[in-house]
C-alpha cells in the first residue's frame, strides 16, 4: 500500500515538473514516466489517460494552494474589505512561494483546448466560490451605510481588487515575493481605504 502510494507520489511529482516546464501538447506521457522511473503501464493504472491526470494536478495545485491560504487567513476579522484584502495578498504570496504549482497553473490557464479549458473553468469557479463563501461568512454587515445595496457593493468591490491582482500579476511575473508583495499591499491599501470611506458609516 505505501509503495503504491509512493509510485503515484513520484508520477504526480514528474508530471508537475514536465507540465509546468512546457505546454500540455509538447509533454509525452513517456517523459514523465521515465523521469518518475516507472512503467506507462503504471500511470495508466493510476490515470486513465494524459488528461485525466493533467486535471488531477489541476485539483492538487489549487486543494494545496487554497489550504495553505485558510490556515493563514485570520477570520475573525470582521470587516469584509480587510479580510478580502489578507485574503489576496495570502494567495498571492502561496502561489510565488508554491513556484512549481505556479509555474503549472499558468500553463493550465494559457491552454486553450476546448476540453481542458471547459475542466479548469468548471474546477476554478468551484474553488473559488468555495473561498469566497468562506471569506463573506460572518463579516460584519452593520458597517456598511444602509442605502447601499451589499450584493452590488460586494460586486463592485471584488471586480475592482480582482482588477488590481491581475494588473500587478502581469507587471510582477518575475520578481522575487519580497519585492513584488509590497507594491500589492500598498496598492489594495489605497482601494481598502478608498471603500471604507465610499461604503461604510
Amino acid at each position: 500500500m505505501k509503495k503504491d502510494k509512493n509510485l503515484r507520489h513520484a508520477i504526480i511529482l514528474s508530471a508537475f515538473k514536465q507540465f509546468s516546464a512546457q505546454p500540455y501538447h509538447k509533454v509525452s506521457t513517456n517523459q514523465i514516466v521515465d523521469d518518475a522511473g516507472v512503467s506507462k503501464g503504471l500511470l495508466f493504472h493510476y490515470f486513465k489517460d494524459k488528461k485525466t491526470l493533467y486535471i488531477t494536478l489541476y485539483d492538487l495545485a489549487w486543494k494545496t494552494i487554497f489550504k495553505d491560504v485558510f490556515e493563514q487567513l485570520d477570520l475573525s476579522q470582521k470587516c469584509l474589505f480587510r479580510r478580502f484584502r489578507d485574503y489576496i495578498i495570502l494567495k498571492s504570496r502561496c502561489l510565488q512561494n508554491h513556484k512549481t504549482l505556479s509555474l503549472f497553473i499558468k500553463q493550465v490557464h494559457l491552454n486553450q483546448d476546448a476540453d481542458i479549458l471547459k475542466e479548469r473553468s468548471t474546477r476554478y469557479l468551484n474553488y473559488q466560490e468555495v473561498a469566497y463563501r468562506k471569506i463573506f461568512e460572518n463579516i460584519d454587515t452593520g458597517l456598511f451605510r444602509p442605502d447601499l445595496n451589499l450584493q452590488d457593493t460586494y460586486k463592485i468591490f471584488v471586480w475592482t481588487l480582482q482588477r488590481v491582482t491581475n494588473e500587478w500579476e502581469k507587471q510582477h511575473t518575475n520578481q522575487s515575493v519580497e519585492h513584488s508583495l509590497p507594491v500589492l499591499e500598498r496598492e489594495l491599501e489605497y482601494y481598502i481605504q478608498f471603500f471604507e470611506k465610499a461604503f461604510y458609516l
